[in-house]
């Protein structure tokens, strides 16, 4: 993933999120109702739409630590979920089956560990060993949420 652009600059990626006073993709605000919206409500909304979000620069890292690998997953989910338009639906459905390992692995009650095969319930034994759990950030929780969610459309 490339922190800095081609002239050195870092690369930080703005967008601004939609509101009822601009146009977009969702509604044209000319054609709302006249009674529900007046100009002077939508230039109050328009106000507060001046500010746009940026993400970015990822953070350089020269090696992988318990500290930082929380920041790295998830700015890889990031630049992963900006494709996730372009990939094969091979891609697409292994994405779901790891995402699934990673967040249901840890749990000891029956109902909630990852089953490797629906027909075979000897294979799990009497009593499952549960496999250690891997705390995920809420950050990265919310991406793999997005990569899903679209994955699945």
């Amino acid at each position: 993933m490339e922190v800095l652009d081609e002239q050195g600059q870092p690369r930080i990626a703005p967008f601004r999120l939609p509101t009822l006073a601009r146009p977009s993709v969702f509604h044209e605000p000319e054609s709302l109702a006249p009674a529900s919206f007046t100009v002077g409500s939508l230039q109050r909304l328009e106000i507060g739409d001046t500010d746009s979000v940026r993400w970015g620069p990822p953070t350089q890292m020269t090696s992988i630590t318990a500290s930082t690998r929380h920041h790295l997953a998830t700015a890889i989910m990031v630049a992963f979920n900006a494709r996730l338009a372009t990939l094969p639906k091979i891609a697409l459905v292994h994405l779901c089956k790891a995402v699934s390992k990673l967040l249901c692995q840890g749990f000891n009650r029956p109902g909630h560990h990852h089953r490797s095969s629906y027909g075979n319930e000897s294979s799990f034994g009497l009593y499952p060993r549960p496999t250690p759990r891997i705390p995920v950030t809420s950050e990265l929780l919310k991406e793999f949420l997005h990569a899903v969610y679209f994955a699945m459309k």
